[in-house]
């Protein structure tokens, strides 16, 4: 690969850096939302210039390292929001280097497929002995099954919630509302004397 590609590569993570603080500085209550949209505008009509060179290299027979270029493509489709490519470019990364199937399970749990990274992550820990590797992967592992146990959480917690509003407390509502006219009553009954007597005393 030439020169020329090689830089095309750096400028993809770079770009991709920038597209991801574009996407925070979105999120700011104060963030030009016109001059961030116009440098993520720049920046995917830049990617597309990219793609061709890194399909022609795909191409090429003299550029070994085939999973990076997969990679690299993910990045790009990723910043062009294209996902099912990006999953596809993932997917042939890891196939042809197991190390980019931490990327991979990375995409899926962010787009709520957290079984499939799960599946996948272990699948690879059983075809790899590569020390450093292993390591990544158990990590990535703990991380998307803490997610998970997450998520369960939630959903124990949104059901023990609509069990107290719905089983517990609304047959009651009925009783808490007739309970509370019955006291208004009670107070107006007692109240309005007490009134009255007060300026019929102040009267005199």
């Amino acid at each position: 690969m030439h020169n020329e590609e090689h830089l095309n590569l750096v400028l993809i993570t770079e770009y991709f850096g920038i597209i991801c603080e574009c996407d925070i500085q979105l999120t700011e209550p104060n963030a030009n939302k016109k001059e961030i949209n116009a440098t993520k505008k720049r920046i995917k009509n830049d990617i597309k210039k990219f793609l061709p060179a890194i399909k022609k290299a795909l191409r090429n027979p003299l550029y070994v390292d085939k999973a990076e270029l997969f990679y690299y493509m993910a990045l790009c489709y990723e910043i062009l929001e294209n996902k099912s490519k990006v999953l596809k470019c993932y997917k042939e990364a890891s196939k042809r280097d197991l190390k980019y199937i931490i990327n991979l399970a990375s995409f899926k749990r962010q787009n709520n497929d957290k079984d499939g990274a799960l599946k996948d992550l272990k699948s690879a820990l059983e075809n790899t002995s590569d020390a450093h590797l292993v390591e990544s992967i158990n990590s990535a592992i703990k991380d998307v099954e803490e997610s998970i146990e997450f998520d369960k959480d939630i959903k124990r917690w949104d059901k023990l919630t609509r069990f107290f509003w719905l089983d517990l407390l609304l047959p009651f509502i009925p009783v808490i509302f007739y309970g509370f006219l019955f006291i208004l009553s009670i107070l107006l009954l007692i109240g309005i004397p007490i009134v009255l007597i007060y300026f019929a005393i102040k009267s005199f």
